[in-house]
């Protein structure tokens, strides 16, 4: 899946008819430590989106066209196998807060795109 994912990316930059010029990518963030729900469905979710990022990681850059955002593992608590969201990044157990900005503009300008076209 994430293979034709990146594959479906490339394909906007190369077509004349999108004048998509370069396309950066966010990686799935961690979630958040929660107490209640099912935990075998929370669990198989972090590691599907481990894993998901992992391969995007591994695929990307594409032809200096598309880009990964290499930020999320700053925005894990210490335990790399939990891959659980720091709680200073948590708005509303849904969406992240500001505070991962500054992660967010360090990817940015270490993914190597051509920051001359934003």
């Amino acid at each position: 899946t994430v293979k034709e994912y990146v594959n479906a990316l490339h394909e906007l930059v190369v077509d004349p008819e999108t004048a998509v010029q370069q396309i950066l990518v966010m990686p799935i963030a961690p979630h958040k430590q929660t107490s209640k729900g099912r935990v075998e469905a929370q669990a198989a979710r972090r590691e599907t989106s481990r894993a998901w990022n992992q391969e995007l990681r591994s695929l990307l850059p594409v032809d200096g066209s598309v880009f990964l955002l290499d930020y999320e593992t700053a925005l894990q608590v210490p335990d790399q196998e939990s891959y659980i969201l720091k709680p200073a990044f948590n708005a509303d157990s849904t969406h992240m807060n500001a505070a991962f900005a500054p992660h967010l503009e360090e990817a940015i300008a270490n993914c190597g795109c051509d920051l001359d076209l934003f």
